[in-house]
């Protein structure tokens, strides 16, 4: 019986190797983990936004009681820098793992240019700003794309197309969600659509880590 087991194992290693692919092996294997990649992204992203959203206005008030002396509703308690896993896990949605191989960011800056040409500069806190300049508060979530979801030739170097219908199907047009580029010295996120978005260069992590390989990015503002 030990013989046949071994026989049949050794037959289908054989098939398998000699075999071609099933026709669908796009719809039934690459595509669904290209959405799992991308998924891993925006559940650390979100996770990022609750610990904005909990250690702000009005949760950041006093035991989060409304007083006189706490309805500023630009308050809050976090700073700029790279939030550790530690304090992310506590806002991971129920089922999901914190994957550490994306960093969450936050910078607070202000914006002396404009919206199609902005130029943003270092806020003094999370709090305050510039004068009359307005505080914006920006999360970063960025991460490595895997050598085998890379299209590359000549020039350039992109996710395939199954990530490239993944951010299709988890981003909006607008959305600051894509990877990484850099044009003119500075850092883009392209999304499905080729639009890009400048990433404020106060984002001095991104710099270092996504200098030589291809990275997922994904921002947003509060």
């Amino acid at each position: 019986m030990y013989l046949w087991v071994v026989l049949a194992t050794f037959l289908a290693a054989l098939a398998a190797y000699v075999l071609p692919l099933r026709n669908d092996m796009d719809k039934v294997v690459d595509t669904p983990v290209a959405h799992a990649m991308m998924m891993r992204m925006v559940v650390k992203h979100k996770a990022g936004l609750k610990y904005m959203e909990q250690n702000g206005y009005p949760y950041a008030c006093p035991g989060g009681t409304l007083t006189d002396d706490c309805r500023i509703k630009n308050l809050v308690t976090y700073g700029s820098g790279v939030l550790s896993n530690t304090s992310l896990d506590a806002y991971m949605p129920f089922g999901f793992v914190n994957d550490t191989d994306y960093v969450d960011e936050i910078r607070c800056v202000y914006n002396t240019g404009d919206e199609a040409n902005p130029n943003y500069q270092a806020a003094v806190d999370c709090n305050t700003g510039s004068g009359d300049n307005q505080v914006l508060r920006a999360l970063l979530t960025y991460g490595p794309i895997p050598e085998r979801w890379l299209a590359v030739n000549e020039t350039t170097v992109k996710p395939s197309g199954d990530l490239t219908t993944a951010m299709r199907k988890h981003f909006g047009t607008n959305q600051m969600a894509g990877y990484v580029v850099q044009k003119s010295g500075a850092n883009y996120i392209r999304n499905f659509e080729g639009k890009d978005f400048l990433i404020p260069s106060q984002f001095t992590s991104l710099n270092t880590a996504c200098a030589s390989r291809a990275c997922f990015a994904y921002v947003s503002w509060r």
